[in-house]
């Protein structure tokens, strides 16, 4: 959650407008109202899937809108946004100048070979508008180790409105990730 804190604060001013789909996460909507921005629900229906539309988008632009967030795969409905939408939702984006928060924690639990998960960011034009959050926490479930990743563009200067009030990095932590990726390895291999 503290890599999305950190997108948002690098993304919205007071009284912004962030696009979130609905159902969602729902500490998305507390995060939001910790950058004292406003939530725009994008309504997600049963008869699509769950999966955000570009239509629906859209439509829930307002003048304040600056930011989509994403969440492919969705928490809590598991919807996945396929590849042609997904390019539509990217238009979108470009269209209206919006900075997407694409979070991708549940990228590495999709385990139909025939499912194409992609990240908005490899979508033309978004890689420079895009904030990808990644957890190595969620993929090797290391539950309390609450380590992730967040790529983004150098242009946006990302922490420097928060730096100081959210931790950034540990070495510390890093190097007990990586010792237990070395014996959980060492374990695997010992079976």
């Amino acid at each position: 959650m503290e890599a999305i804190y950190l997108a948002l604060i690098a993304t919205l001013d007071i009284g912004d407008d962030i696009l979130i789909p609905d159902p969602g996460y729902a500490n998305y909507f507390g995060q939001v109202r910790m950058v004292h921005a406003n939530v725009v629900p994008v309504p997600l229906s049963a008869a699509n899937g769950f999966r955000m539309r570009a239509a629906d988008v859209e439509a829930a632009i307002t003048p304040r809108t600056k930011v989509l967030l994403l969440n492919s795969p969705s928490n809590p409905t598991g919807a996945i946004i396929d590849p042609d939408e997904l390019a539509a939702i990217a238009e979108v984006a470009v269209s209206h100048d919006l900075w997407v928060i694409s979070d991708e924690v549940y990228r590495a639990f999709v385990y139909d070979d025939d499912v194409r998960c992609l990240s908005i960011a490899s979508m033309p034009g978004m890689k420079e508008r895009t904030i990808v959050v990644d957890s190595f926490s969620k993929t090797f479930a290391v539950r309390l180790l609450h380590e992730g990743k967040v790529v983004v563009t150098p242009a946006l200067g990302f922490g420097s409105r928060g730096r100081g009030f959210v931790r950034m990095s540990y070495v510390g932590t890093a190097q007990a990730t990586a010792e237990g990726l070395r014996r959980m390895r060492a374990w695997l291999e010992s079976l």
